[in-house]
């Protein structure tokens, strides 16, 4: 494979997940939010950190 058309594929896909993914995993987070304020329970977990993290709301983390 050419890399033009190795380009091409990654553009292609880079549109397709913030056209779709993106959105659909959002969507997921912000229906667990409503009427909350965090993921799992009354106080902030492992979970509510790493979703910060994830959508560059957080630390990110040091790998060395």
């Amino acid at each position: 494979m050419s890399d033009r058309v190795k380009q091409a594929k990654v553009k292609e896909m880079r549109a397709e997940l913030t056209a779709v993914h993106i959105p659909f995993y959002l969507g997921h987070f912000e229906k667990m939010l409503e009427g909350s304020e965090y993921l799992a329970g009354d106080k902030p977990t492992i979970a509510d950190a790493q979703l910060l993290t994830t959508v560059g709301l957080g630390p990110t983390p040091s790998l060395g």
